[in-house]
């Protein structure tokens, strides 16, 4: 572009049109006096219709800068725009074509991170709706006292499940507990299984977290 704008500012310049070529005769027209004298003609009051200047001026009298027009410097300078612009006009194509390459490719690459994403969440959906699996069963403490889960009920999209939460030193001590899997993770605050006690039998008298006496909500992972 900067070198098709210096071509452009140069033609823009002052531009001369040849009048006449050097050395070539010119024609002027015009009146005088005129005498034969002691055998000698005398010409005098020589007055011509139209200034010698008018027609044209010597080419050292213009700035070596100018351009003459119809000259070869000229042809040279239209053809030299001439190919300035269509490189700027390929450039240009090609810049474009560039732009819309890297654009298809961000498009790409974000349609295939989403891709990845939603293949990653769907995997780990699926293994947390395999933790809690009908039958599934485990162990651990609470505090000193041992206790365990057992998943006795799963519907396939984790919208709902029970399981069973025991001594299991004492198994007839329990306490069936419902729930659903929460897959979003800004909700699950770090616990994807949500699960609630079920109120205890009226009367019933179980120890520590076996105690009746409302659903006190549990998280499990």
């Amino acid at each position: 572009m900067q070198q098709r704008n210096q071509l452009i500012r140069k033609s823009n310049g002052d531009w001369i049109k040849l009048a006449a070529k050097a050395g070539s005769p010119l024609t002027v027209y015009g009146s005088a006096a005129a005498s034969y004298e002691f055998k000698e003609w005398r010409i005098s009051n020589a007055r011509l219709d139209q200034q010698i200047g008018a027609t044209g001026a010597p080419r050292s009298a213009f700035g070596s800068d100018v351009l003459v027009v119809g000259s070869a410097e000229a042809a040279a300078l239209a053809e030299e725009i001439s190919r300035a612009s269509a490189n700027l006009d390929k450039a240009l194509l090609n810049a474009a074509n560039g732009v819309e390459r890297l654009v298809e490719q961000k498009r790409a690459d974000e349609a295939e991170i989403a891709k990845r994403k939603e293949t990653i969440e769907q995997e780990r959906q699926r293994s947390i709706l395999a933790a809690v699996a009908k039958g599934r069963r485990y162990e651990g403490r609470w505090g000193t006292q041992p206790i365990a889960i057992e998943f006795i009920e799963c519907n396939a999209p984790g919208t709902l499940f029970r399981a069973r939460v025991y001594n299991p030193a004492d198994p007839k001590l329990s306490r069936f507990y419902s729930g659903a899997a929460v897959f979003d993770s800004e909700k699950a605050r770090g616990y994807p299984i949500h699960l609630s006690g079920e109120t205890p039998a009226s009367g019933s008298n179980l120890p520590l977290m076996y105690v009746g006496g409302g659903g006190r909500r549990r998280n499990c992972t």
